[in-house]
């Protein structure tokens, strides 16, 4: 790929990109976690889960679907901010995803925070989709993209990724990204990450890409689906 083909397609997505639009939800979250960590991110619980947990919803994470929002609170994510405040992934980007070491502190992340967003509520057992636990990862530490319906597309199509997990991916992930340069770009600043603007990591920006590449490529599959037969 050509490195005026990523600037486009993200240049594309933060279109309309402005301090209370959906996409920013991103930008609160992360920011905010950036900016508090360790024992004040304890210390300041309930505010890290409306955080997170607003994040979330925006992101279409406690749809009923998930069967999250029907049955829990922001306190739910209690554990999950402990958790957090004692790993700390931040430091870790694309350019990581093909050491092994590393790439073993993504897969242990992704582990444990799925095990800590596990509930059981009427005999049923509720285990977070792969979507749900990498947009955690990515609003909190930005170290990978998140693997949702639109990125995923983008995986199977463009990288030829069938069977998609992290572990896997990351590292294909990594080599197709290998030519091309991060872009110069930042957050915006809110209250709650201390009137803070910060870079937007090369994991962010590829999450940005695959997710305008992926809708294109399903929108395109629609439209052949609905098109006449001659």
């Amino acid at each position: 790929m050509e490195q005026s083909d990523f600037e486009r397609y993200v240049n594309q997505y933060m279109q309309g990109y402005s301090q209370d639009c959906r996409s920013t939800s991103f930008d609160i979250c992360y920011g905010y976690f950036q900016t508090h960590k360790g024992e004040v991110l304890k210390n300041d619980i309930e505010r890290a889960c409306l955080v997170l947990w607003s994040y979330l919803a925006s992101y279409g994470m406690l749809r009923a679907s998930n069967k999250v929002v029907l049955y829990k609170n922001p306190f739910y994510l209690k554990g999950l901010i402990e958790y957090i405040a004692d790993n700390d992934l931040s430091d870790i980007d694309v350019s990581d995803y093909d050491n092994n070491n590393r790439l073993g502190e993504i897969i242990s992340a992704y582990k444990s925070i799925s095990k800590q967003l596990c509930f059981k509520y009427g005999g049923k057992e509720f285990n977070p989709s792969i979507t749900f636990v990498t947009k955690v990862m990515l609003g909190v530490y930005s170290c990978v993209p998140a693997f949702d319906t639109y990125f995923c597309k983008f995986l199977r199509s463009d990288l030829g990724i069938n069977h998609i997990n992290i572990w896997e991916s990351l590292p294909r992930i990594k080599e197709y990204f290998n030519n091309i340069e991060k872009l110069d770009k930042k957050t915006f600043c809110y209250g709650t990450t201390n009137n803070v603007s910060l870079p937007v990591k090369f994991a962010r920006q590829i999450d940005m890409y695959g997710w305008e590449k992926g809708k294109e490529k399903l929108e395109g599959d629609k439209e052949k689906k609905i098109m006449p037969t001659p």
